[in-house]
């Protein structure tokens, strides 16, 4: 069965701790696995990276840590020099032993939205202390369901005996996102690219309120603003060119004489007698 946080393992196993240091640690934290499961991705780790693990004075391969995706929680928890910034590595642990938080990105993930939603879903209708680097970071080592099928999101599911959390994952698996923003309450008052214009002029404001008085605040909000727009301008673009493919598909269909359409059985037997 897959794990959604394998990353986490991956990550203490990367620190050369013992398979039952890291049940242990994966114990404490509520975090359900078998130990052959760990031995199987200890083994994994150790033939890519044998002398590491072998001789303890051997440095960490920088390269390696970050092909997995798990430098910045390596270099959070055990205060190691890393290349990329560990920001969202603090959050993402927050965000693990907050409740709430928990339940509505793994819960919004299982339903397939993106780190960018989650996120816009959220501040839209709660106050919260988290950015977005938080909300990525989370999901890369605590819910990283990337790739998974229908099926290995059903068979996840038989292991959570959290009753809220089955709940809102049946929900989340069915594929009706609405309904999950409604039994979530947060369902979104306006939409997606309505939402990233009001935030992205509350940053802009909230950067000129700040600019001649706290420069790193300032700064913080025109990043984010900046961010805002170019998802704005992205999310426009995908909107005008699937309506120009549609009115396209319309132009081409409406001007084709009805007897030169054919049915998907005609193409198919001109492909095979060809």
């Amino acid at each position: 069965m897959r794990l959604p946080y394998e990353n986490y393992i991956k990550t203490l196993i990367a620190t050369r701790r013992s398979v039952d240091d890291i049940i242990l640690n994966l114990k404490d934290m509520r975090l359900k696995v078998t130990e052959q499961i760990i031995i199987d991705l200890k083994e994994q780790m150790y033939l890519e990276q044998s002398d590491y693990f072998e001789d303890v004075r051997e440095p960490v391969d920088l390269d390696w840590l970050e092909g997995h995706n798990i430098d910045k929680m390596f270099g959070y928890l055990y205060d190691q020099q890393i290349r990329r910034p560990i920001t969202g590595a603090e959050g993402a642990l927050r965000i693990f032993e907050d409740a709430q938080m928990y339940r509505m990105v793994t819960a919004m993930a299982l339903a397939n939205v993106d780190a960018d939603e989650i996120e816009l879903v959220i501040q839209s209708k709660l106050d919260i202390s988290y950015d977005h680097n938080d909300i990525v970071e989370f999901i890369n080592y605590f819910f990283n369901i990337e790739g998974w099928s229908k099926k290995d999101k059903e068979l996840y599911l038989t292991t959570v005996t959290d009753s809220d959390l089955k709940r809102a994952y049946k929900d989340a698996i069915s594929g009706d996102k609405n309904k999950l923003y409604w039994k979530l309450k947060l369902t979104p008052s306006m939409d997606f690219d309505s939402m990233l214009r009001e935030m992205a002029n509350d940053c802009f404001y909230k950067f000129k309120e700040w600019v001649n008085s706290d420069a790193d605040t300032a700064l913080k909000f025109a990043t984010t603003a900046e961010k805002l727009i170019g998802k704005l301008e992205k999310s426009t673009e995908y909107a005008r060119a699937n309506e120009e493919a549609q009115q396209g598909l319309s132009i081409i269909f409406d001007e084709t004489p009805r007897e030169n359409i054919k049915t998907f059985d005609e193409l198919k037997d001109e492909e095979e007698a060809s």
